[in-house]
């Protein structure tokens, strides 16, 4: 039997809570307020499993108007983000925002697929020998 690829209602709301920054159990005490909290934690997983058994996830996103065109304007918007500094009520100067920035990025890549946590990092042991100094003499063959 082909899987339903539409969401029913109850999904459609649990993951607009999910997506507006939501936790999975917030998100499922947003459409079952009565759940008690462990019950919660374990339904909203199970409900965000069975949306993306339904549909690819990207898809979901893009019908939430959350594709690749949103991520695109939202990234131009953050990588020029400033912040006000004050000094005694008084605007002192805007700054540019680095911290905002990397967040938006890591966060909005991250939420496409477009950011892996695999780090393949190959060290080598390098033993560093200083030049001998003018007042040593070189080892001699005695």
């Amino acid at each position: 039997m082909a899987k339903d690829p539409h969401l029913t209602p109850k999904e459609a709301r649990f993951f607009e809570a999910y997506i507006s920054g939501m936790t999975a159990k917030d998100a499922y005490w947003e459409i079952r307020p009565r759940v008690e909290e462990r019950s919660a934690i374990e339904l909203g997983c199970r409900m965000l499993k069975r949306i993306r058994g339904k549909r690819e996830w990207g898809a979901l996103l893009d019908a939430a108007n959350m594709g690749d065109d949103r991520l695109l304007r939202v990234l131009d918007e953050m990588l020029t983000a400033k912040t006000t500094h004050f000094w005694q009520d008084t605007i002192v100067c805007d700054v540019e925002d680095n911290s905002t920035r990397m967040h938006a990025l890591e966060l909005l890549a991250r939420l496409r697929g477009r950011l892996t946590a695999e780090l393949n990092i190959h060290h080598d042991i390098v033993e560093i020998i200083p030049p001998p100094k003018p007042e040593d003499e070189p080892p001699g063959d005695d």
